[in-house]
């Protein structure tokens, strides 16, 4: 089975090595970052996982904390360079997971008592519970040992007034109009604006297919929703018709480039979100959200529409809003 260990080369250097087998063999592999080492550990395991017996199987039931930790790092770190995950989100579940005591991680994993989770952060036990529950999935152990988490406070929702949102589209540049009417009309994410070309547009359309990260634009979402949905009324007089069709970003910096996820948290979109009351961006796709509700759209539409992969997710987030709220006209 595969293992990961830390070795100097002669030259000073640390070295991340990974031991694995398979049909041909044992072997083993070396890599620059814990990283790189995690995500082949993953890909090599979950390849053996396929061709095992169940007595094979049994083997994993030895594994150690650390070995399932850094599977489960190596699936993330997958998921990452694929644009399904955030490297934002990498990050936190690496430094929960990563700063869990050494001796815990050197036990083996079935055999540690849930007791021995007590006082661990949260967020540590957040992810060695979806740790476990990947093995899970590979029929491997019947439950997770992690104590049962107590539940999530439902985080309160901030929608912008309805005064607010429209006097700040209305004084702001022609770029960040497009970009707030595209997040209070239709309620895309500003990873989804950011990676808008002209091509997109299909007519009284908008194919929603791809969306910027760190590492640029990925094509799929971030719930594997692609979508088509229609082009507010007053986004295209602002459009460039010149530019229809031609793969270029349907809102760029002054040198034409494409901007990237700083742009809702800085210069003048800051200012004006700032000066407006409307908080963070991502309010203004609530107020989306309310706004559809308010006039009776079916919630599955909506659901549809926010590119949700499922409609509990909706119904979670905007229930509340299903009854008497404020009146939102845009």
């Amino acid at each position: 089975m595969s293992s990961i260990k830390l070795l100097k080369t002669c030259h000073g250097s640390v070295v991340f090595r990974v031991h694995y087998e398979n049909a041909a063999g044992r072997f083993h592999k070396s890599f620059k970052t814990l990283d790189a080492a995690c995500r082949f550990l993953f890909l090599s395991e979950s390849e053996r996982f396929g061709e095992m017996t169940a007595k094979e199987k049994e083997r994993c039931r030895d594994w150690h904390l650390r070995k399932l930790i850094q599977f489960y790092v190596g699936k993330k770190v997958s998921q990452c360079e694929t644009g399904h995950l955030r490297q934002s989100s990498l990050d936190t579940i690496k430094h929960a997971l990563f700063s869990i005591d050494e001796t815990l991680q050197s036990k083996l994993a079935l055999h540690i008592r849930p007791r021995e989770f007590n006082g661990l952060p949260e967020n540590s036990l957040k992810y060695l519970h979806s740790a476990y529950l990947l093995l899970k999935e590979m029929r491997n152990i019947g439950v997770s040992p992690i104590p049962k988490l107590k539940k999530k406070v439902e985080k309160p929702i901030f929608i912008p007034a309805f005064e607010n949102v429209d006097r700040m589209i209305e004084v702001a540049p022609v770029r960040e109009k497009i970009a707030f009417i595209l997040a209070s009309v239709i309620g895309l994410r500003i990873s989804e604006i950011l990676a808008l070309d002209y091509s997109d547009i299909q007519g009284e359309y908008l194919n929603i297919s791809k969306h910027v990260t760190r590492n640029g634009v990925i094509e799929g979402l971030k719930a594997d929703v692609q979508r088509l949905l229609p082009i507010p009324k007053a986004l295209l007089d602002l459009l460039d018709k010149t530019k229809l069709s031609l793969n270029e970003p349907l809102i760029t910096s002054q040198s034409g480039k494409r901007l990237s996820l700083n742009y809702s948290t800085t210069g003048i979109v800051k200012e004006l979100l700032e000066k407006y009351r409307i908080g963070k961006f991502h309010n203004l796709r609530h107020f989306a959200a309310v706004s559809l509700i308010k006039k009776r759209n079916d919630i599955h539409v909506i659901s549809k529409m926010l590119g949700h992969k499922n409609i509990e997710t909706t119904s979670t987030i905007y229930g509340r809003f299903s009854g008497s709220i404020f009146e939102l006209n845009f």
